[in-house]
């Protein structure tokens, strides 16, 4: 048997199992940017989750705040149709997810290899619960 060659989660991947996932659990429709990209630098220190994020650089914002910069990835998710940008007078940016049906977001899941599946299922059950601890 061949050995299997890592999986490499893009940015744009990680917005596609994050969805896909959310999709599956019925947990949200809507992504409010800044929000998750912010509450994903709780995931992008441990150690359980570091797999997602080999794409992904963590940041600070001018307050201090740390957040990881998923702007390429939304860029393409709203480039490949997987989000739509909500055009309201919010100050913060939103996204409906644009998944229509049960296969499509398995299809998306499916892309991963049962491991990383689990890993983002856990983590979007997480991120429906209450604001995760930071981890140092």
């Amino acid at each position: 048997m061949e050995n299997a060659k890592p999986v490499t989660v893009t940015q744009y991947g990680l917005l596609c199992l994050i969805t896909a996932s959310m999709y599956m659990q019925n947990t949200n429709f809507i992504i409010g940017r800044n929000d998750l990209e912010h509450r994903l630098y709780n995931y992008y220190k441990d150690d359980k989750y570091k797999v997602l994020f080999e794409d992904v650089v963590a940041r600070k914002y001018i307050d201090d705040l740390p957040y990881v910069d998923l702007s390429e990835g939304f860029i393409n998710a709203l480039a490949w149709g997987l989000l739509i940008m909500i055009q309201d007078f919010s100050p913060e940016t939103r996204y409906i997810i644009n998944i229509t049906n049960d296969k499509e977001a398995q299809e998306l899941l499916n892309n991963y290899p049962l491991e990383i599946q689990g890993l983002i299922t856990d983590l979007v059950k997480d991120l429906s619960g209450k604001e995760r601890k930071r981890v140092s």
